[in-house]
């Protein structure tokens, strides 16, 4: 810090405010305001200088595959599904809201969980199953 910062500081804390210190040391308010400034900055600087510089927060790949690998993502939500399921069953469209994925991403991944799934034949429609004993008896149903 300058010696005019310094100086400006002091006669702050004797006179108690802004005015009455730039009065006392025979400068303008904006004079006083402009060391009371060079001294916060000299002061700031030296801290950052002070301060290590730390590498920016690296992150893996798998956590990019986590968040953005529709391989992983999609099949992962639709194993989810399949435990809230428990011992139940619902239709696919209601399926596609409990996982919260899309038709499309569900047609794609669809045959990784065949065993959970039971077509009705007399309208094609698909059902879930949350076990694949729930869904071998409903398909002997048929």
């Amino acid at each position: 810090m300058t010696e005019k910062s310094r100086e400006a500081y002091e006669a702050l804390e004797k006179h108690g405010s802004a005015a009455a210190a730039a009065k006392a040391l025979g400068i303008s308010r904006k004079a006083f305001r402009d060391r009371i400034a060079r001294g916060r900055n000299e002061v700031t600087d030296k801290l950052a200088e002070d301060k290590p510089k730390q590498a920016a927060a690296s992150r893996s790949l798998e956590e990019f595959r986590k968040t953005y690998d529709k391989d992983l993502i999609v099949p992962a939500k639709i194993r989810e599904a399949i435990k809230a399921l428990g011992d139940g069953w619902v239709y696919e469209q209601e399926f596609t809201r409990l996982a919260n994925v899309s038709y499309n991403d569900l047609s794609i991944y669809r045959e990784l969980f065949a065993d959970h799934i039971v077509v009705i034949k007399k309208d094609s429609r698909k059902v879930w199953a949350g076990t694949p004993e729930l869904a071998e008896e409903m398909r002997r149903m048929l």
